[in-house]
């Protein structure tokens, strides 16, 4: 699966500052755009793709939208990890569902 959607109950701006504060906290930067709507990475692109899986790199989207019971949160896969080979895309594919299962824990 590339992307999951989370609903909470929190406020679309109170969850975007969550899941900014979160990432930040799991060592991710924001690459593009700004909470709420960003591209969050950690690693080095260049050592991964001269190196491949054994250079820890991954980069995933944040979209934060407004729904009837509060908000949602929908993390997708910005890069599949083909970089680093089969092991990269094993590893992305592993923090990804590390991601979301804290995610879904702590924003419910």
């Amino acid at each position: 699966m590339d992307q999951f959607v989370i609903n909470s109950s929190m406020q679309p701006a109170q969850l975007a500052a969550a899941v900014d504060q979160f990432m930040t906290a799991e060592g991710y930067k924001v690459e593009e755009g700004q909470a709420g709507n960003a591209v969050y990475a950690n690693g080095n692109k260049i050592a991964r793709a001269l190196l491949g899986g054994f250079v820890k790199r991954n980069k995933f989207r944040v979209q934060v939208y407004a729904s009837e019971a509060g908000s949602q949160m929908c993390l997708s896969k910005d890069a599949k990890g083909y970089t680093g080979g089969a092991l990269g895309v094993r590893k992305t594919n592993k923090e990804f569902e590390r991601l979301h299962a804290l995610l879904a824990t702590r924003l419910q």
